[in-house]
Order: C-alpha cells, then sequence, then structure tokens
C-alpha cells in the first residue's frame, strides 16, 4: 500500500508538471462545400477528441474564442482568405503555439471526401505543416480523419497490445517430499480436517481515521481553495459582462477584460490546490482506515509571492 500512494503522488506530479509545458493549440471548425456539411459535425468531434487524446496539447476550441473576437471565428478565419499572418494573429490572445484549421469537400466522382489541413505556427506566423487526404464515406471516414490529423502533427497512432492467453488449468505446487508411512493390515487411516484460523482483532486503542489531523488540515485547505476558485470565477465573469456593456469607453473595456482573465487564472489555479488537497485528504483517509502509514505526507506553503505543495516521505 506504501508503494502504491507513492507511486500515485508521482504520478500527480509528474502530471503536473506535464500540464504546466503544453502548447496551446486551437482548432477550428472544418469548412465544406454544400455536398459534404452532413458530414462536419461527426469530422469536427473525431479531430477534437484525437487532440485530447495525444495529451500533448492544451486545446481551444475556436468557439472558445468568440468573446475576444470582433466577428465570429468562422467569420474571421475566412476574412483572412487564407493569409497566415493574418491567421496567426487570430491566436495571439491566446498565447497560442499553433492552430490547426481546414476544409473538406467531394471528390470528383463523388466517391470520396477530400480534405485539407494546416498547421499553423503562431510565433513563427508560417505554415508549419500540411496534409491533404481523401477519406471513405464508408466506416472508416473518422478513422482515415483522425490518422491525417496525427501525421500532421507528427504523432503516431496507439498499437493496441496482444492479448495474453491465460492458462487457467490448476497446477499442482511443489513442495518438499513426504516421506511414506508404513499402515498395518487393517488400520484406519485418518484424514485430517483444516484448522479454522480467526482472524486478530484490531489492536486496542487504534486510532481512528476521523481523528487524523492531516485529514481535516487537507480537506479543509481543498474546501478553502475551491471556494476561492467559486468567488474569483464570480467576479472574473461579473467584470467580463461590465466589459461588454454598451457605451463603455475602450481603454476602461480592455482594463476590466484584462482583470476578468486574470481572474479566471486564478480560479483555474485554485480549482487545481483544491482538487489535490482534497484528493490528498481521501487518500490519508483511506490509509488510516487500512491501518497503513502514508507513505507520504501532503505539504502546503503560502507566502506573499503564492504557494507550495510539497511531499515529505518516510524509508
Amino acid at each position: 500500500m506504501k508503494k502504491l500512494v507513492a507511486m500515485l503522488l508521482a504520478m500527480l506530479a509528474t502530471t503536473a508538471s506535464a500540464e504546466d509545458k503544453q502548447d496551446v493549440l486551437i482548432v477550428f471548425k472544418l469548412t465544406s462545400d454544400q455536398a459534404t456539411a452532413e458530414h462536419l459535425e461527426q469530422l469536427d468531434v473525431q479531430l477534437a477528441w484525437t487532440l485530447t487524446e495525444t495529451g500533448k496539447y492544451e486545446l481551444v476550441k475556436s468557439s472558445d474564442l468568440a468573446d475576444e473576437m470582433l466577428m465570429p471565428p468562422a467569420e474571421s478565419l475566412a476574412f483572412c482568405k487564407g493569409e497566415i499572418e493574418c491567421i496567426a494573429d487570430l491566436g495571439s490572445g491566446r498565447k497560442a503555439r499553433w492552430i490547426v484549421y481546414g476544409d473538406i469537400k467531394n471528390s470528383f466522382d463523388g466517391k470520396k471526401i477530400l480534405m485539407h489541413l494546416v498547421l499553423v505556427d503562431v510565433p513563427g506566423k508560417k505554415i508549419a505543416a500540411e496534409k491533404f487526404g481523401q477519406l471513405s464515406k464508408q466506416e472508416d471516414l473518422v478513422t482515415d480523419a483522425a490518422a491525417l490529423l496525427r501525421g500532421l502533427l507528427g504523432i503516431e497512432a496507439k498499437k493496441a497490445q496482444p492479448e495474453l492467453a491465460l492458462d487457467l488449468t490448476p497446477q499442482a505446487k511443489p513442495g518438499p517430499e513426504t516421506p511414506a508411512v508404513k499402515k498395518s493390515p487393517g488400520e484406519k487411516t485418518e484424514i485430517q480436517k483444516p484448522v479454522a484460523t480467526r482472524a486478530k482483532p484490531p489492536a486496542p486503542g487504534a486510532k481512528s481515521p476521523w481523528t487524523n489531523a492531516w485529514t481535516w488540515s487537507a480537506a479543509g485547505a481543498g474546501v478553502a481553495a475551491v471556494s476561492a476558485a467559486v468567488i474569483m470565477g464570480v467576479i472574473s465573469k461579473q467584470k467580463l459582462n461590465d466589459a461588454k456593456t454598451p457605451g463603455i469607453d475602450q481603454p476602461t473595456a480592455y482594463g476590466l477584460y484584462d482583470e476578468a482573465r486574470s481572474m479566471a487564472l486564478g480560479a483555474n489555479i485554485a480549482y487545481g490546490l483544491g482538487g489535490a488537497a482534497l484528493c490528498a485528504a481521501a487518500l490519508i483517509f483511506i490509509l488510516d482506515v487500512t491501518g497503513d502509514e502514508p507513505a507520504a505526507l501532503p505539504s502546503l506553503a503560502c507566502s506573499g509571492t503564492g504557494c507550495e505543495l510539497g511531499f515529505s516521505t518516510r524509508f
């Protein structure tokens, strides 16, 4: 149990570190001609799922940019008319690293769908990669689209793990040979019955899991962080609505918008800290119930510049 907890905590720390280094990628909805419009929703969902499945990017959908643009995202992309510098500027507000956009249309014979995907390097304001593909209109439509997107990003598809054949035939366990005992004629052989063993009762005076100070400290910190996140989220929404008030001057609107983004970022951080603290409280409670001592204990230290979450480990 101790090794399992240590591995879980290490995985949480590794995951948090990896998420901090994720590149922001904005994916715009595909455009199409009238003949292929019925496939748009299915393909857009598949592309978003494929990008999420890679775990390499902080995904931002074009619909999330509606409040930041003067025109709807689709119209803003069409306004650029394929000019890469203009398209790259659409992602500068979110400090995006990449933008993915594309279109689909029918093939000449109408039997397949032609897909064109473009990967834009936002800071470099240039095309990083471009892919053309022919998609079958049958069952392989979404599979071919996902493969084309992975090729655009240079990501290999996950290989299926081979199934292991399990031999369920009971095997006799090897053991020391027992010397044969000679029985006299007429002597009955006694069959030894298994002796039932009782589980040891818990030690008297065992500590109750409800009295562990670490559990309540972690739970209290988690609830406080989540409450702060909710408050900052409400304030962020209010400031964003104030920025959209008709008749407000542009400098004031931009100031309110920046404050709203800062509050939203603070809310996200508080949600993360609160979730980590609540998970730690749950782990400590489970360890107390099972009777094991925790292999690692969390600690949270805050100052005027921020907070640090750490763990002390016993060997």
